[in-house]
């Protein structure tokens, strides 16, 4: 017999795993005293390292207010390096992001050694489906 899942539960399944997993990055963020705003830019600002602020905003899609006040709370804290219109990571933030993105992912491999390689390349491959359906 072949178990049938809707469209609405296949969203609900999913709503509730990103919510799960976002909930947990942000029980971590909150040990190092990180909001997941001030992690979306950081996250933004390590892969640009010294990107200008203008294009920071651009990248994230955030009011230009928002991004300054994070901005300037992070270089107060010392985690940035803000200079004629330019951000730069500092050291601080390299030992930090570095412990940050490794919990990140210790947790994602303990949660994923509970599904087999075969059922996850399944999934991503049914997924990839439904995604390329709702592009056409």
């Amino acid at each position: 017999m072949k178990l049938v899942i809707t469209m609405e539960q296949l969203n609900k399944r999913i709503a509730y795993l990103y919510n799960l997993r976002k909930t947990k990055i942000e029980n971590i963020l909150a040990r190092y005293d990180f909001s997941e705003l001030d992690y979306k830019i950081l996250t933004e600002i390590w892969f640009h390292d010294h990107m200008s602020i203008d294009e920071l905003e651009k990248n994230i899609t955030l009011n230009k207010e928002i991004v300054f006040m994070v901005l300037k709370n992070l270089e107060e804290r010392g985690y940035l390096i803000v200079e004629d219109d330019h951000v730069a990571i500092s050291s601080l933030l390299k030992s930090e992001y570095r412990k940050i993105r490794k919990e990140i992912n210790d947790m994602d491999e303990r949660i994923s050694k509970n599904i087999s390689k075969n059922e996850y390349n399944q999934l991503i491959d049914s997924l990839d489906i439904l995604i390329e359906s709702y592009g056409e």
